[in-house]
Protein backbone atom coordinates (compact mmCIF):
# COMPACT_ATOMS: atom_id res chain seq x y z
CA UNK A 1 0.00 0.00 0.00
CA UNK A 2 3.11 2.09 0.97
CA UNK A 3 4.44 1.70 -2.46
CA UNK A 4 1.00 2.19 -4.38
CA UNK A 5 1.01 5.48 -2.67
CA UNK A 6 4.29 6.40 -3.49
CA UNK A 7 4.14 5.25 -7.06
CA UNK A 8 0.80 7.46 -7.47
CA UNK A 9 2.21 10.66 -6.04
CA UNK A 10 4.94 10.65 -8.58
CA UNK A 11 3.10 10.39 -11.37
CA UNK A 12 0.60 13.29 -10.32
CA UNK A 13 4.35 15.30 -9.84
CA UNK A 14 6.01 14.01 -13.30
CA UNK A 15 2.44 15.33 -14.84
CA UNK A 16 2.31 18.74 -12.74
CA UNK A 17 6.37 19.24 -13.81
CA UNK A 18 5.46 18.54 -17.07
CA UNK A 19 7.36 16.96 -20.30
CA UNK A 20 11.41 16.51 -19.81
CA UNK A 21 13.36 17.81 -23.46
CA UNK A 22 14.62 13.90 -23.32
CA UNK A 23 11.29 12.93 -23.05
CA UNK A 24 10.25 15.01 -26.13
CA UNK A 25 12.98 13.84 -27.71
CA UNK A 26 12.02 10.26 -27.02
CA UNK A 27 8.60 10.28 -28.19
CA UNK A 28 9.86 12.30 -31.75
CA UNK A 29 12.07 9.36 -32.25
CA UNK A 30 9.57 6.61 -31.95
CA UNK A 31 7.01 7.91 -33.95
CA UNK A 32 9.78 8.26 -36.50
CA UNK A 33 10.66 4.05 -36.20
CA UNK A 34 6.90 3.53 -36.05
CA UNK A 35 6.20 5.54 -39.50
CA UNK A 36 9.53 3.52 -40.80
CA UNK A 37 7.97 0.11 -39.74
CA UNK A 38 4.67 0.83 -41.32
CA UNK A 39 6.28 1.88 -44.57
CA UNK A 40 8.83 -1.43 -44.20
CA UNK A 41 5.45 -3.42 -43.43
CA UNK A 42 3.52 -2.31 -46.31
CA UNK A 43 6.31 -2.90 -48.46
CA UNK A 44 7.37 -6.58 -47.58
CA UNK A 45 3.47 -7.34 -47.17
CA UNK A 46 2.29 -5.93 -49.96
CA UNK A 47 4.83 -7.90 -51.82
CA UNK A 48 3.98 -11.23 -50.47
CA UNK A 49 0.77 -10.78 -51.18
CA UNK A 50 1.05 -10.14 -55.23
CA UNK A 51 3.50 -12.84 -55.06
CA UNK A 52 0.63 -15.31 -53.28
CA UNK A 53 -1.51 -14.13 -55.95
CA UNK A 54 0.61 -14.50 -59.15
CA UNK A 55 0.62 -17.92 -57.44
CA UNK A 56 -3.05 -18.37 -57.27
CA UNK A 57 -3.14 -17.32 -61.01
CA UNK A 58 -0.91 -19.89 -62.08
CA UNK A 59 -2.34 -23.06 -60.29
CA UNK A 60 -5.64 -21.75 -62.28
CA UNK A 61 -3.68 -21.88 -66.08
CA UNK A 62 -2.32 -25.20 -64.41
CA UNK A 63 -5.77 -26.40 -64.01
CA UNK A 64 -6.78 -24.99 -66.93
CA UNK A 65 -4.49 -27.10 -68.91
CA UNK A 66 -5.14 -30.42 -66.93
CA UNK A 67 -8.74 -29.87 -67.99
CA UNK A 68 -8.16 -29.64 -71.64
CA UNK A 69 -5.30 -32.35 -71.77
CA UNK A 70 -7.88 -34.64 -70.09
CA UNK A 71 -10.84 -33.56 -72.41
CA UNK A 72 -9.08 -34.39 -75.51
CA UNK A 73 -7.89 -37.79 -74.17
CA UNK A 74 -11.52 -38.60 -73.13
CA UNK A 75 -13.12 -37.96 -76.01
CA UNK A 76 -10.65 -39.45 -78.41
CA UNK A 77 -11.25 -42.46 -76.36
CA UNK A 78 -14.72 -42.14 -75.95
CA UNK A 79 -14.11 -42.31 -80.40
CA UNK A 80 -12.40 -45.48 -80.46
CA UNK A 81 -14.28 -46.90 -78.41
CA UNK A 82 -17.21 -46.58 -81.34
CA UNK A 83 -14.76 -47.63 -83.67
CA UNK A 84 -13.49 -50.65 -82.15
CA UNK A 85 -16.95 -51.44 -81.17
CA UNK A 86 -17.49 -52.67 -84.87
CA UNK A 87 -15.17 -55.04 -83.91
CA UNK A 88 -15.59 -56.25 -81.15
CA UNK A 89 -12.97 -54.95 -78.99
CA UNK A 90 -12.14 -53.33 -76.27
CA UNK A 91 -10.28 -50.02 -75.69
CA UNK A 92 -6.41 -50.21 -75.00
CA UNK A 93 -5.19 -50.41 -71.54
CA UNK A 94 -2.60 -47.87 -72.37
CA UNK A 95 -5.50 -45.39 -73.38
CA UNK A 96 -7.42 -46.16 -70.38
CA UNK A 97 -4.37 -45.69 -68.00
CA UNK A 98 -3.84 -42.20 -70.18
CA UNK A 99 -7.39 -41.50 -69.06
CA UNK A 100 -6.73 -41.64 -65.37
CA UNK A 101 -3.95 -40.15 -65.46
CA UNK A 102 -4.97 -37.18 -66.96
CA UNK A 103 -8.03 -36.88 -64.81
CA UNK A 104 -6.16 -37.55 -61.40
CA UNK A 105 -3.66 -34.21 -63.39
CA UNK A 106 -7.05 -32.50 -63.62
CA UNK A 107 -7.92 -33.35 -59.22
CA UNK A 108 -4.12 -32.18 -58.36
CA UNK A 109 -4.30 -29.00 -59.84
CA UNK A 110 -7.58 -28.17 -58.78
CA UNK A 111 -5.93 -28.78 -55.02
CA UNK A 112 -2.93 -26.79 -55.86
CA UNK A 113 -5.03 -23.92 -56.88
CA UNK A 114 -7.47 -24.11 -54.04
CA UNK A 115 -3.71 -23.71 -51.87
CA UNK A 116 -3.01 -21.03 -54.15
CA UNK A 117 -5.98 -19.49 -53.37
CA UNK A 118 -6.24 -20.02 -49.62
CA UNK A 119 -2.39 -18.90 -49.48
CA UNK A 120 -3.48 -15.59 -50.57
CA UNK A 121 -6.72 -15.03 -48.86
CA UNK A 122 -4.13 -15.47 -46.01
CA UNK A 123 -1.38 -13.04 -47.31
CA UNK A 124 -4.39 -10.80 -47.76
CA UNK A 125 -5.26 -11.03 -44.44
CA UNK A 126 -1.77 -10.88 -42.95
CA UNK A 127 -1.31 -7.45 -44.77
CA UNK A 128 -4.52 -5.58 -43.52
CA UNK A 129 -3.73 -6.72 -39.80
CA UNK A 130 -0.31 -5.78 -39.92
CA UNK A 131 -1.14 -2.52 -41.53
CA UNK A 132 -3.70 -1.58 -38.98
CA UNK A 133 -1.00 -2.82 -36.14
CA UNK A 134 1.28 0.00 -37.61
CA UNK A 135 -1.14 1.99 -38.48
CA UNK A 136 -2.29 1.75 -34.33
CA UNK A 137 1.68 1.85 -33.33
CA UNK A 138 2.12 5.36 -35.00
CA UNK A 139 -1.16 6.76 -33.80
CA UNK A 140 -0.11 5.93 -30.24
CA UNK A 141 3.54 7.01 -30.90
CA UNK A 142 1.72 10.48 -32.34
CA UNK A 143 -0.16 11.52 -29.70
CA UNK A 144 2.07 10.49 -26.92
CA UNK A 145 4.39 12.83 -28.65
CA UNK A 146 0.93 15.40 -28.84
CA UNK A 147 0.84 14.86 -25.32
CA UNK A 148 4.26 15.91 -24.37
CA UNK A 149 4.22 18.78 -26.51
CA UNK A 150 0.85 20.03 -24.84
CA UNK A 151 1.13 18.95 -21.58
CA UNK A 152 -1.24 17.14 -19.08
CA UNK A 153 -4.68 17.72 -19.39
CA UNK A 154 -7.28 18.58 -16.90
CA UNK A 155 -8.50 15.48 -16.97
CA UNK A 156 -5.50 13.94 -16.74
CA UNK A 157 -4.52 15.82 -13.54
CA UNK A 158 -7.67 14.71 -11.47
CA UNK A 159 -7.43 11.32 -12.74
CA UNK A 160 -3.83 11.30 -10.87
CA UNK A 161 -5.52 12.92 -8.23
CA UNK A 162 -8.13 10.34 -7.71
CA UNK A 163 -5.13 8.00 -7.96
CA UNK A 164 -3.21 9.54 -5.46
CA UNK A 165 -6.69 9.87 -2.76
CA UNK A 166 -7.19 5.97 -3.26
CA UNK A 167 -3.81 5.07 -3.13
CA UNK A 168 -3.75 7.15 0.42
CA UNK A 169 -7.38 5.28 1.66
CA UNK A 170 -5.48 2.37 0.85
CA UNK A 171 -2.55 2.98 2.89
CA UNK A 172 -4.71 4.22 5.78
CA UNK A 173 -7.35 1.08 5.50
CA UNK A 174 -3.79 -1.41 5.56
CA UNK A 175 -2.39 0.69 8.48
CA UNK A 176 -5.44 -0.21 10.61
CA UNK A 177 -5.77 -3.41 9.92
CA UNK A 178 -1.70 -3.72 10.88
CA UNK A 179 -2.72 -1.86 13.90
CA UNK A 180 -6.02 -4.30 14.66
CA UNK A 181 -3.04 -7.30 14.66
CA UNK A 182 -0.72 -5.80 16.58
CA UNK A 183 -0.98 -6.78 20.72
CA UNK A 184 -0.84 -3.21 22.27
CA UNK A 185 -1.02 -2.96 26.26
CA UNK A 186 -3.31 -1.02 27.50
CA UNK A 187 -1.16 0.02 30.74
CA UNK A 188 2.07 -0.95 32.39
CA UNK A 189 1.81 -4.35 33.55
CA UNK A 190 3.16 -8.03 34.11
CA UNK A 191 2.29 -10.80 31.62
CA UNK A 192 0.89 -13.63 34.14
CA UNK A 193 -0.71 -15.95 32.02
CA UNK A 194 0.07 -16.45 27.88
CA UNK A 195 -3.38 -18.70 26.50
CA UNK A 196 -2.12 -18.67 22.81
CA UNK A 197 1.12 -20.02 21.06
CA UNK A 198 2.29 -18.87 17.81
CA UNK A 199 0.48 -19.75 14.74
CA UNK A 200 -2.79 -20.70 16.70
CA UNK A 201 -5.79 -19.60 14.66
CA UNK A 202 -7.50 -16.91 16.78
CA UNK A 203 -10.66 -14.78 16.63
CA UNK A 204 -11.01 -11.06 18.07
CA UNK A 205 -12.84 -12.72 20.99
CA UNK A 206 -10.39 -15.40 21.76
CA UNK A 207 -8.00 -14.17 25.21
CA UNK A 208 -4.22 -13.89 24.21
CA UNK A 209 -3.02 -13.37 27.60
CA UNK A 210 -3.20 -11.75 31.05
CA UNK A 211 -1.67 -8.70 31.40
CA UNK A 212 -1.50 -7.79 35.70
CA UNK A 213 -0.92 -3.90 37.09
CA UNK A 214 1.09 -4.69 40.00
CA UNK A 215 1.48 -1.37 40.61
CA UNK A 216 -1.94 -1.31 42.58
CA UNK A 217 -4.84 -3.39 44.01
CA UNK A 218 -7.98 -3.19 44.59
CA UNK A 219 -10.60 -5.33 46.39
CA UNK A 220 -13.98 -5.92 45.93
CA UNK A 221 -16.77 -6.54 48.96
CA UNK A 222 -20.68 -6.86 48.95
CA UNK A 223 -21.64 -4.76 51.62
CA UNK A 224 -25.59 -5.10 53.07
CA UNK A 225 -28.47 -3.62 52.03
CA UNK A 226 -28.68 -1.93 55.68
CA UNK A 227 -25.17 -0.59 55.79
CA UNK A 228 -24.47 1.09 51.68
CA UNK A 229 -26.55 4.06 52.60
CA UNK A 230 -23.74 4.84 54.77
CA UNK A 231 -20.78 4.17 51.87
CA UNK A 232 -19.61 6.85 50.44
CA UNK A 233 -16.91 7.49 47.77
CA UNK A 234 -14.06 8.77 49.03
CA UNK A 235 -13.91 7.25 52.56
CA UNK A 236 -11.19 5.50 54.16
CA UNK A 237 -11.13 1.50 54.95
CA UNK A 238 -8.35 -0.75 56.09
CA UNK A 239 -7.64 -4.25 54.24
CA UNK A 240 -6.58 -7.47 56.24
CA UNK A 241 -5.10 -10.40 54.73
CA UNK A 242 -5.35 -13.99 55.41
CA UNK A 243 -1.97 -14.51 54.14
CA UNK A 244 -0.12 -12.00 55.66
CA UNK A 245 -0.95 -12.19 59.14
CA UNK A 246 -0.58 -8.49 61.54
CA UNK A 247 -0.70 -6.59 58.10
CA UNK A 248 -3.43 -3.91 57.73
CA UNK A 249 -3.15 -2.21 54.38
CA UNK A 250 -5.30 1.06 54.22
CA UNK A 251 -7.87 1.39 51.21
CA UNK A 252 -9.88 3.98 49.94
CA UNK A 253 -13.49 3.66 48.41
CA UNK A 254 -13.10 4.27 44.86
CA UNK A 255 -16.65 2.85 43.49
CA UNK A 256 -20.07 2.07 44.48
CA UNK A 257 -22.10 0.23 42.54
CA UNK A 258 -25.82 1.40 41.69
CA UNK A 259 -27.36 -1.90 41.16
CA UNK A 260 -27.55 -4.88 43.29
CA UNK A 261 -26.70 -8.70 43.49
CA UNK A 262 -29.07 -11.10 45.15
CA UNK A 263 -27.47 -14.22 46.42
CA UNK A 264 -29.65 -16.78 48.16
CA UNK A 265 -31.96 -14.02 48.87
CA UNK A 266 -29.54 -11.78 50.27
CA UNK A 267 -29.41 -8.19 48.80
CA UNK A 268 -25.62 -6.89 48.97
CA UNK A 269 -23.87 -3.95 46.74
CA UNK A 270 -20.10 -4.41 45.00
CA UNK A 271 -17.79 -1.33 47.01
CA UNK A 272 -14.46 -1.40 45.33
CA UNK A 273 -11.41 -0.46 47.57
CA UNK A 274 -8.54 0.72 46.36
CA UNK A 275 -5.03 0.16 47.78
CA UNK A 276 -3.28 3.39 49.11
CA UNK A 277 0.59 3.71 48.67
CA UNK A 278 2.94 0.85 47.33
CA UNK A 279 1.70 -2.57 47.39
CA UNK A 280 2.84 -4.76 50.68
CA UNK A 281 5.77 -7.53 49.86
CA UNK A 282 4.05 -10.73 49.57
CA UNK A 283 1.11 -9.17 48.51
CA UNK A 284 -0.94 -11.19 45.46
CA UNK A 285 -4.02 -11.08 42.85
CA UNK A 286 -6.29 -13.46 44.49
CA UNK A 287 -5.60 -12.99 48.00
CA UNK A 288 -8.46 -13.47 50.51
CA UNK A 289 -8.85 -10.48 52.45
CA UNK A 290 -11.15 -8.86 54.95
CA UNK A 291 -12.61 -5.12 54.51
CA UNK A 292 -13.16 -2.45 57.62
CA UNK A 293 -14.95 0.75 55.64
CA UNK A 294 -14.91 4.15 57.59
CA UNK A 295 -17.94 5.55 57.40
CA UNK A 296 -17.61 7.95 60.45
CA UNK A 297 -15.00 9.35 63.10
CA UNK A 298 -15.37 10.75 66.23
CA UNK A 299 -12.58 11.81 69.15
CA UNK A 300 -13.51 12.95 73.02
CA UNK A 301 -16.64 10.68 72.92
CA UNK A 302 -18.15 7.58 75.66
CA UNK A 303 -18.59 4.44 73.92
CA UNK A 304 -19.79 1.57 75.61
CA UNK A 305 -19.56 -2.45 74.10
CA UNK A 306 -22.63 -2.87 71.84
CA UNK A 307 -24.30 -5.88 74.01
CA UNK A 308 -24.53 -3.25 76.36
CA UNK A 309 -27.01 -1.90 74.26
CA UNK A 310 -30.77 -3.30 73.88
CA UNK A 311 -33.92 -2.25 72.27
CA UNK A 312 -37.07 -1.77 73.91
CA UNK A 313 -40.55 -2.30 72.74
CA UNK A 314 -40.58 1.26 71.36
CA UNK A 315 -37.62 0.57 69.40
CA UNK A 316 -35.47 2.83 71.25
CA UNK A 317 -32.43 1.90 72.57
CA UNK A 318 -31.91 1.74 76.48
CA UNK A 319 -29.20 0.35 78.74
CA UNK A 320 -28.84 -0.60 82.23
CA UNK A 321 -27.91 1.32 84.68
CA UNK A 322 -26.12 0.02 88.28
CA UNK A 323 -27.77 2.14 90.76
CA UNK A 324 -26.50 2.24 94.40
CA UNK A 325 -28.11 -1.28 95.81
CA UNK A 326 -27.11 -3.38 92.70
CA UNK A 327 -30.37 -1.83 91.63
CA UNK A 328 -31.06 -1.90 87.44
CA UNK A 329 -32.72 1.06 86.09
CA UNK A 330 -33.28 1.21 82.15
CA UNK A 331 -31.82 4.41 80.71
CA UNK A 332 -32.64 5.11 77.32
CA UNK A 333 -29.80 6.47 75.28
CA UNK A 334 -29.48 8.54 72.09
CA UNK A 335 -26.56 6.87 70.19
CA UNK A 336 -23.99 7.80 67.53
CA UNK A 337 -21.48 6.07 65.48
CA UNK A 338 -21.19 2.62 65.77
CA UNK A 339 -18.01 0.56 65.74
CA UNK A 340 -17.89 -3.56 65.36
CA UNK A 341 -17.48 -3.34 69.14
CA UNK A 342 -18.59 -0.49 70.90
CA UNK A 343 -21.12 2.39 70.05
CA UNK A 344 -21.04 5.68 70.68
CA UNK A 345 -23.50 7.07 73.78
CA UNK A 346 -24.66 10.91 72.62
CA UNK A 347 -26.39 11.23 75.48
CA UNK A 348 -28.07 9.34 78.21
CA UNK A 349 -24.72 7.78 80.27
CA UNK A 350 -21.95 9.78 81.76
CA UNK A 351 -18.74 8.88 82.23
CA UNK A 352 -17.80 6.59 85.08
CA UNK A 353 -21.01 5.31 85.80
CA UNK A 354 -21.98 1.83 85.57
CA UNK A 355 -23.84 -0.70 83.33
CA UNK A 356 -24.81 -4.24 83.20
CA UNK A 357 -23.66 -6.63 80.07
CA UNK A 358 -25.79 -9.02 79.39
CA UNK A 359 -23.85 -11.83 78.33
CA UNK A 360 -20.73 -10.80 79.13
CA UNK A 361 -21.12 -11.11 83.42
CA UNK A 362 -23.42 -12.17 85.55
CA UNK A 363 -26.49 -9.85 87.46
CA UNK A 364 -24.28 -8.55 90.63
CA UNK A 365 -21.41 -8.20 88.74
CA UNK A 366 -20.54 -4.87 87.86
CA UNK A 367 -18.90 -2.95 84.86
CA UNK A 368 -17.43 0.04 84.78
CA UNK A 369 -16.80 2.60 82.27
CA UNK A 370 -13.54 4.00 82.44
CA UNK A 371 -13.46 6.37 79.53
CA UNK A 372 -10.28 9.04 78.96
CA UNK A 373 -12.55 11.50 76.62
CA UNK A 374 -9.66 13.72 75.34
CA UNK A 375 -7.47 10.64 73.89
CA UNK A 376 -10.52 8.83 72.31
CA UNK A 377 -9.35 5.46 72.93
CA UNK A 378 -11.87 2.76 72.88
CA UNK A 379 -14.06 2.11 76.27
CA UNK A 380 -12.16 -0.26 79.09
CA UNK A 381 -14.12 -2.37 81.35
CA UNK A 382 -13.18 -3.65 84.45
CA UNK A 383 -15.32 -5.90 87.04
Amino acid sequence: AQAGLEVAEANLQKLLAGAREEDITAARSALDQALAAQRENAVALSAATEQARLSWIQAANALRDAQANYSQIYWDNRELEQRLEKYKQDLPEENRLAEERAWRAVQNAEAAMEQARLAYEAAKEREETSARTAQAQVNTARANLERLLSGATSQELAAAQASVEQARVALEIAQAQLDKATLRAPFDGVVTTVLANPYDQVSSLTPILILADLSSYYVDVEVDEVDISRVQVGQEARISLDALAGVEVPARVEEVALTPTTAQGVITYRVRLYLAGPPESGLRPGLTANARIITGRASGVLMVPRRAVRMGQDGRPYVEKVLPGKELERVPVQLGLEGAEVVEVVSGLEEGETIFVRGVVQQGQLQQIIENASSGRPIQVRP
